[in-house]
């Protein structure tokens, strides 16, 4: 009858529920559990501290040329943006509005180059000149890096952003025929 089985499921979570309750109160000598707003004024004040780490040779290098070509491409910028100025015609007396975008995301590039030269001077380009690149670009196609429809345009634009780093990798895949564009073990 219906009335006996929901007895025997009464008894049966009442005695799950205090196995239940005895396996906490166990466990509640092994687990501690505190809300941050109670142990809050327990915690020692927290402290900054800045080490300043002098960068190797070579990291400072890679920066110093980072902060070079920045210098450089800024102030190309600035005159681009001068002339665009003196093109634009004033509306009523008012002068021309110009993105406020563009600086933003050139101190967002400049900031992650320069972060990149202070971890490691591989993380950039600082080893190889444009006509070297060039000449590595070439070799690429030989070898068809980049597959047999690559362009010369595509396999430049692709090679113009690679870090030491990169150039080292995509040399290692060809083993000596490249070997002159990999880093060697004393530059790692």
């Amino acid at each position: 009858n219906s009335d006996g089985l929901e007895v025997a499921f009464d008894e049966k979570r009442q005695d799950h529920a205090k196995f239940v309750e005895r396996v906490k109160l166990m466990m509640s000598t092994f687990v501690l559990r505190r809300r941050k707003c109670d142990v809050l004024g327990e915690l020692s004040p927290k402290t900054d501290v800045v080490h300043k780490v002098p960068m190797v040779e070579a990291q400072q290098a890679a920066y110093d040329a980072c902060v070079s070509r920045w210098k450089i491409e800024v102030a190309q910028r600035k005159e681009k943006a001068a002339d665009a100025a003196q093109e634009l015609k004033p509306r009523r007396g008012r002068p021309p509005k110009l993105s406020a975008a563009g600086p933003a995301k050139i101190g967002s590039a400049i900031f992650f180059d320069l972060r990149k030269a202070a971890n490691h001077p591989l993380l950039v380009r600082s080893r190889m000149s444009d006509e070297e690149l060039d000449a590595f670009a070439d070799e690429l196609m030989k070898v068809r890096h980049f597959g047999d429809d690559a362009t010369k345009e595509q396999v430049l634009k692709e090679v113009s952003g690679y870090s030491d780093w990169d150039i080292h990798c995509a040399a290692a895949e060809h083993g000596r025929r490249l070997e002159r564009y990999r880093v060697g073990a004393g530059g790692v």
